[in-house]
Formats: structure tokens, sequence, C-alpha cells
């Protein structure tokens, strides 16, 4: 009871956080409705996906070569070995341990971009939706598009990733980072 007591506290810890940083954030207009500044160009699914594969692990040098690819064995994480974001247990029809990043981006863009429907998707709905595709499944990512704003979406996420695996407080932080990284994101290329 002590250590569930415990997990709580440090989940509505770290809730709290993300709902001060929420405030300090100062919006011009309904978040859900602002426009980008006039010659912003919206992100392409290639800026989406580099964005992606660096909350996976994938990490650049300065000239741009890949130099860690996110290879990974986390206890306790159901997918097994992972890379470039690819877990074997839900890729078994690859070797992950050999995809190289081309492999990994095309890979994403039919399994995820494509079929998830983010390519006909609004900005920056389309994003939320085929990360969430990605990192969750389909059908957690078709569920969000029943909220009202993109930042209803993020919230939504939010309560699918506690619904799951609840009592796991290293998986709800890097969720919550990742859903914080994926808001400043968006906020940081205009919506």
């Amino acid at each position: 009871m002590a250590m569930l007591q415990s997990l709580i506290t440090r989940i509505l810890s770290l809730i709290q956080g993300l709902i001060s940083s929420s405030r300090r954030t100062s919006f011009t207009g309904s978040p859900s409705t602002k426009q980008p500044e006039s010659g912003t160009k919206m992100p392409s699914y290639d800026d989406i996906f580099k964005w992606m594969m660096h909350e996976e692990g994938v990490r650049w040098d300065p000239e741009g070569a890949i130099v860690s690819t996110g290879l990974n064995t986390t206890p306790g994480d159901p997918g097994g070995t992972t890379n470039f974001g690819f877990a074997q247990k839900f890729n078994p029809d690859i070797d992950v341990t050999k995809l190289d990043y081309n492999g990994a981006k095309d890979r994403a863009f039919n399994k995820y971009w494509l079929s998830s429907g983010a390519d006909k998707l609004p900005w920056p709905v389309n994003a939320i939706i085929f990360d969430t595709a990605f990192n969750q499944s389909e059908s957690e990512a078709h569920a969000l598009q029943f909220a009202t704003s993109w930042e209803d979406m993020l919230w939504a996420r939010l309560a699918q990733y506690a619904a799951k695996h609840p009592a796991n407080y290293e998986f709800m932080k890097w969720w919550l980072e990742r859903v914080l990284h994926l808001r400043s994101f968006i906020l940081d290329r205009g919506v």
C-alpha cells in the first residue's frame, strides 16, 4: 500500500509540473485556433519523423551523422528490444537490430503515417495521431480524434498512458516527457 501511495504521489507531482509548465506558456487567442505566422512552413513528414526519432533515442553528431539508433532492451518494456522506436515484439517480420534510419523512416511512413490517416489530417493533429499510432497503437490514436482541440488530444493521450501501465513510474515519466516534448514541438512551429 505504501508503494502505491508513493507511486501516486510521484505521478501527481509530474502532472503538477505539466500543469505549471502549460500555465507559463502565453497564447494569443485560443491555442487550438492560433494561426501560424505568415510564411511559416508547416512541418513535413520528415520533420515530424525526425522529432519522433529523437524521442526514441536517436542522436546525430554536428555533421548530421547518426551516432546512436536508440537500440535498447529496457527491463519491463513489453515490446522487448527496440531500435529506431521499433519494438521487436510488434515487428516480428524484421530483425529490428538491423534496421537503419531510411528503413525505419519508410516503415513508419507505411505502417503508421499512412495507415493512421495522418497524411490527410491538418497540422498539428497529424503529428499527434502519427506519434500516438507509432508509440501506442492505431486504435488509441483513432480515439484521440474525438477530442475538441489538439491540446485536449494531448491530455487524452496522458490518460491513455496512465490507464495502460499505471504502476510503472519510469514509463509514466517517459510518457509525460514525450507528451510535453510533443507540445513544445507543436508550439515552436506554430499552430
